[in-house]
């Protein structure tokens, strides 16, 4: 088809179409590479955490690896370190990943404020460290309201010692043989009843919500609160810090929990082509084969129609009659008057279009029964 001719039939409707099919194309795009789930790191709105795999993306010494059964997780290194963000309730999969990063001697941090789940991995791991239930609120030391308060990490924390960190809804944690790395102010209380009031059976004190320990070969380190690197909390100075602190000395973080359960199925596609030699050869392969094939010459493939007149045969092909009998002068000059009237009445049409429009012509022309037949195709 002529650059004319694909302008001519690039009309309205051909055109609402196209955007259409673009929109679609986009539509089933997006939600192949992102999810809604609390803690995901396909979730770019606020309860995601699409920043700190972003801010770990940006870090050219630091690879992420995403835990999930669809990916061949690499083996853990020393400087292998792990995020539990959102300890599940089937914790096998975490326990394993965990377990794997310790005992080649990297540091696993869990980051979740439910005892339940948290304390379970925490006792199959070796920790001594446990959650306690909150909220935790601070009336004197927050962020906007009590219950995101601002806790202070202790010079354990070395470079970011005296950093204020914003947690969010965060529970507390018994250290047992852990070291505390952060702490709130003097000023904080668990709202056991959640009516956000301190209540005479509650107590003011400095709590422990982030700890520090050795287990096996590695480190377990521990934060109250699941919510501390999500999209909404990332953007707090303190926040990053601390992100930043505790993946300094990584080449490797790996990301798992809930924040990776379930994953976006073509996120899941493209993470498995990511881990699989093979399936990258074969992608690779086809993608070769393809572009090959796209660049060899195009020839135009001509359309055969048959026409049949009495006992006689005659063939169109492309612009081109090839005939059993020769055509009468007749025939010749009905062709010859056709185009010199076409061409006179349309300048602009190309010579391949006006070929074909009298080709087509001439054939239910032959096709005619009678003279009438034939005035009314030239009428045409």
């Amino acid at each position: 088809m002529s650059r004319r001719e694909w302008r001519e039939w690039l009309g309205l409707p051909q055109w609402v179409l196209l955007a259409l099919g673009v929109l679609l194309a986009l539509a089933v795009f997006t939600a192949g590479i992102t999810t809604a789930a609390p803690f995901a790191t396909y979730n770019a709105d606020w309860t995601g955490t699409t920043d700190l795999r972003d801010a770990t993306l940006a870090d050219e010494n630091t690879t992420l690896v995403v835990d999930t059964p669809a990916v061949q997780t690499p083996p853990a290194t020393p400087a292998t370190t792990a995020f539990v963000v959102g300890v599940p309730t089937e914790t096998d999969g975490v326990t394993a990943t965990s377990r794997a990063v310790l005992a080649n001697g990297g540091t696993v941090v869990i980051t979740d404020e439910v005892p339940g789940p948290t304390n379970t991995l925490l006792a199959t791991l070796g920790a001594t460290a446990r959650v306690t239930a909150g909220p935790v609120r601070d009336p004197q030391s927050y962020h906007r309201r009590p219950v995101l308060p601002l806790v202070t990490t202790t010079n354990a924390t070395d470079t970011i010692a005296a950093t204020e960190v914003t947690l969010n809804h965060a529970g507390t944690v018994a250290p047992g043989s852990a070291t505390v790395l952060a702490t709130t102010s003097q000023f904080a209380y668990v709202d056991a009843n959640r009516n956000e009031r301190f209540d005479a059976n509650e107590s003011l004190a400095a709590r422990p919500v982030m700890t520090r320990e050795p287990v096996g070969n590695g480190t377990v380190i521990v934060i109250s609160d699941s919510s501390v690197f999500i999209n909404a909390m990332y953007d707090r100075e303190g926040n990053q810090a601390l992100a930043t602190w505790l993946t300094t000395d990584s080449d490797r973080l790996v990301v798992t929990g809930a924040s990776v359960r379930p994953l976006p199925r073509l996120a899941t596609l493209l993470l498995w082509l990511k881990s699989t030699p093979a399936a990258q050869a074969v992608l690779l392969g086809v993608m070769s084969g393809s572009l090959l094939l796209a660049g060899r010459p195009q020839y135009r493939t001509a359309v055969l129609t048959r026409v049949s007149r009495g006992g006689d045969d005659s063939t169109v092909v492309g612009t081109d009659r090839i005939t059993d009998r020769a055509p009468d002068a007749t025939e010749s000059a009905y062709e010859s008057g056709l185009m010199s009237r076409l061409r006179t009445a349309h300048p602009e049409w190309e010579p391949d279009t006006l070929r074909r429009l009298v080709t087509a012509v001439t054939a239910r022309h032959r096709q005619g029964d009678s003279t009438g037949a034939r005035e009314d195709d030239t009428d045409e």
